[in-house]
């Protein structure tokens, strides 16, 4: 007896075999990027909310003694201090 994941796949497979003659395969790239894109492709990543740029291009320092996170924007040059770590 197939089980419903057996079914699922067999399903998948089939609706692969018919629409990808068809169609195509799926386009995975090359796309231009956009200045607020990620520098990383394929890498997931937040924005900032304060310049809406990718975190990845960000400094984030955390102050030993005070235990205060910093973070710099790179596109403004806003520094600020964001919270208290721990």
């Amino acid at each position: 007896m197939n089980t419903v994941r057996e079914n699922v796949r067999h399903a998948a497979g089939w609706l692969d075999d018919k629409l990808i003659p068809l169609i195509g395969p799926a386009n995975l790239g090359p796309y231009e990027l956009d200045e607020r894109d990620d520098p990383h492709p394929g890498v997931a990543d937040t924005l900032c909310p304060v310049c809406y740029h990718a975190m990845s291009r960000h400094f984030v320092d955390i102050d030993a003694l005070t235990h205060h996170i910093y973070l710099a924007c790179p596109g403004t040059g806003v520094e600020m201090e964001t919270a208290r770590h721990g």
